[in-house]
């Protein structure tokens, strides 16, 4: 399946999304908003770490064009904070590695780390990066 070109097209298919995950087992509604996210196209740079007060809402970042590695992960932290139950107290947005990924139940789960996800994936050595829990983004859409 491709990624939308229309922002009316893409706002319906992430509606459509959120709607799909919400019947799935948590592992599986992760899964296909880690998938539904990597369609996106990607860009160099179109957001960044030091700007993050200036980070776009969901509605805002869903109208763009290109998708860098931390707005691909941005958009999926959106799409987890509105998942029905799923408890957020060990979830993070995050740098690791060099990469900006999303970390769901204290690293259990990555998204954004490759177009699957990665369960149980052994904790990566050294300094963690940058990082913003998804509690603190889910304050932002209220």
């Amino acid at each position: 399946m491709t990624w939308p070109r229309e922002f009316e097209h893409r706002l319906r298919d992430w509606n459509a999304l959120r709607d799909r995950v919400r019947e799935l087992d948590q592992i599986s509604a992760l899964r296909l908003i880690n998938q539904w996210w990597w369609r996106a196209p990607w860009c160099a740079m179109s957001l960044c770490w030091q700007d993050q007060d200036s980070w776009p809402d969901p509605w805002i970042l869903l109208s763009k064009d290109g998708f860098c590695d931390l707005a691909r992960a941005l958009g999926m932290s959106y799409t987890v904070i509105m998942l029905p139950g799923l408890d957020l107290t060990h979830s993070e947005l995050r740098e690791l590695a060099g990469r900006d990924i999303v970390s769901v139940s204290g690293e259990r789960y990555i998204l954004n780390w490759s177009t699957d996800i990665v369960i149980d994936m052994p904790v990566i050595s050294g300094d963690p990066g940058r990082r913003v829990s998804l509690h603190q983004l889910k304050s932002r859409l209220n």
